[in-house]
């Protein structure tokens, strides 16, 4: 196990938190799941203290053996490509569940990176795995989430050949405007942890072509930037952005 991961997990006073008094285990967990089957959840998963920011969780290549979601902060996940550059692969907020593209594998297919503080809970996948066979609702959400990893991935491929630069960066806030509704937050006005540089290597784009897409937007009064705090001002705006770019059309 990673050394920063092992001394994390090895806090005692902070693995007082549990499930049923999580405020996020109605989005991290399936709504089938009775309160009597918690403790039986809680028992496998391990709290300890936060990740710093810069703290790595996983590194890619590291041998598989547990899922990990984020209770406050975040977390990217990056590969390194053929040609030794690291690609971002994907942002995860509080709720949310991180290694599910390593199922399967006996390593984890990326790296994970805090990128602000981060509280997490490391839930060991064969005890999981274990779980799901006495509590089936547990296994169909695991699955559930794969879905939705692989959908979400199709989602930025499509994006990256058929969307410009300004629709790509529009997709991205509205993206993340639904994953904090989803939180039962507000899904107008948040903060976006990722920095600027880390968006244009997930969408790819150059850093400069992101800045000034966000410059564009907030003179539009599409959205207000304060920081890191983002307030979406014209939703329709942003979703009018989402145009595929045109096919040039066939000589007749």
């Amino acid at each position: 196990m990673n050394i920063a991961i092992k001394n994390m997990m090895t806090e005692p006073n902070l693995r007082e938190t549990h499930c049923r008094d999580c405020a996020l285990h109605l989005i991290c967990l399936p709504p089938s799941v009775q309160e009597s089957e918690l403790p039986q959840l809680d028992a496998i998963i391990e709290r300890g203290q936060p990740l710093p920011r810069y703290g790595t969780l996983y590194s890619q290549g590291q041998q598989f053996n547990q899922l990990f979601a984020v209770r406050a902060g975040a977390i990217k996940t990056t590969v390194i490509l053929d040609s030794g550059i690291e690609q971002v692969t994907g942002f995860y907020l509080p709720g949310e569940i991180i290694g599910l593209e390593s199922i399967g594998s006996k390593n984890y297919v990326n790296n994970a990176y805090a990128i602000e503080t981060t509280s997490i809970c490391a839930i060991p996948f064969q005890d999981l795995n274990a779980l799901g066979r006495i509590i089936p609702s547990l296994q169909d959400h695991i699955l559930g989430l794969m879905s939705n990893e692989i959908r979400q991935g199709h989602q930025v491929m499509v994006a990256m050949g058929k969307l410009s630069a300004q629709a790509r960066v529009a997709m991205f806030l509205l993206s993340i405007s639904a994953r904090y509704k989803r939180r039962r937050l507000s899904s107008d006005h948040f903060h976006m942890p990722m920095s600027k540089s880390d968006i244009g290597n997930y969408l790819g784009l150059t850093l400069e072509t992101v800045c000034r897409i966000f410059t564009q937007f907030q003179n539009k009064s599409m959205i207000e930037i304060n920081g890191k705090d983002i307030r979406i001002i014209d939703r329709s705006g942003l979703c009018g952005m989402m145009e595929p770019i045109s096919e040039p059309k066939a000589a007749s």
